[in-house]
């Protein structure tokens, strides 16, 4: 797999081991709440534009399992961009959009930073 823009091998502060992702802590109910996180690579083994499965909510449950340097949205996993990245630089989409997935990366009114690959 060749290195995302955003999360180059998919650790970005992580140890040895583990992925950076997002964490889905609290259901929909009375409001989701994720956070950006670590969690082991070895549960992220679906390829770039592979059908993914988040598990259930929680600190060690709520998490995809797609490759490092990816994300689960709309059930496929894509690159993680930074949505304010000009063209061509670190951070940006190679070959397509960063957009906002509205279950990743903020909670609540928050503004993201990070978005996905369409």
């Amino acid at each position: 797999m060749p290195p995302t823009p955003e999360y180059p091998d998919g650790q970005q502060g992580c140890d040895a081991g583990q992925r950076a992702t997002w964490i889905v802590v609290q259901g929909d109910f009375p409001e989701r709440l994720g956070k950006l996180g670590c969690v082991p690579s070895s549960f992220g083994t679906v390829p770039l534009g592979g059908a993914c499965t988040v598990g259930a909510p929680g600190e060690t449950t709520g998490f995809d399992d797609c490759v490092a340097g990816s994300v689960c949205s709309d059930a496929v996993c894509r690159d993680i961009c930074r949505l304010d990245a000009p063209s061509g630089s670190i951070g940006a989409c190679a070959s397509s959009t960063c957009a906002v997935d509205p279950r990743l990366f903020a909670n609540g009114k928050d503004d993201p930073t990070l978005g996905v690959c369409r």
